[in-house]
Order: structure tokens, then sequence, then C-alpha cells
């Protein structure tokens, strides 16, 4: 994973990811990769529907069609239906370090 410069808008660039899980994060025919992505929040409107995810679902991410995967969004959306129900996670926390 790379998170490149603020002039950037801090474009996220990912891995291959494994496991058995799945990866929507940089699956490009699941609709809404988050791989090449520049940040978005509620008043830096970065993702590629016409209206603002960060506004409207709260919260600050990687966007690109609002839902597929934002970690930290509401969990009574169709794109979580068994697949992350609400009881499952309570918080998450993201650390990056500079190399």
């Amino acid at each position: 994973m790379k998170v490149a410069s603020e002039a950037q808008k801090f474009t996220i660039t990912l891995g291959r990811a494994s496991g058995t899980a799945g990866d929507r994060s940089t699956n490009k025919s699941s609709g809404g990769s988050m791989d090449g992505m520049p940040f978005s929040s509620y008043d830096c409107d970065n993702d590629l529907l016409s209206g603002n995810c960060a506004a409207s679902y709260g919260g600050a991410w990687w966007f690109n069609s609002c839902y597929n995967v934002f970690l930290n969004g509401p969990r009574t959306h169709d794109y979580y239906e068994g697949v992350l129900p609400s009881s499952t996670l309570n918080s998450s926390i993201l650390m990056i370090t500079r190399l």
C-alpha cells in the first residue's frame, strides 16, 4: 500500500490482497475499487460520483462509488448484507507509517 503526497490528494495505490475474504478494494470489476483513488472528505470531494460521498455518508475515505469498501461506513447498506454484519465490527484503526 502506498499513499501519495498532499499535492497528489493522498491517492492510494494498493498491492494484491490474499486470504479468503475476497478483495473489493482492488477489484475493478466490483465497480468500486479504491485503488488509485484520491482521498475524499466532506470539504474535498474527490470521488467519481456527482455527489459527495464523504458528506452524504459521514467520514472520509478513498471513495470511488461511496459504499464499496467504506470500512467505517454505515452497516445497513446492501453491500454489507451477509458480508460484514454490524455485530462483527465495533471500530477500526488505519495506521500508516512513513518508510
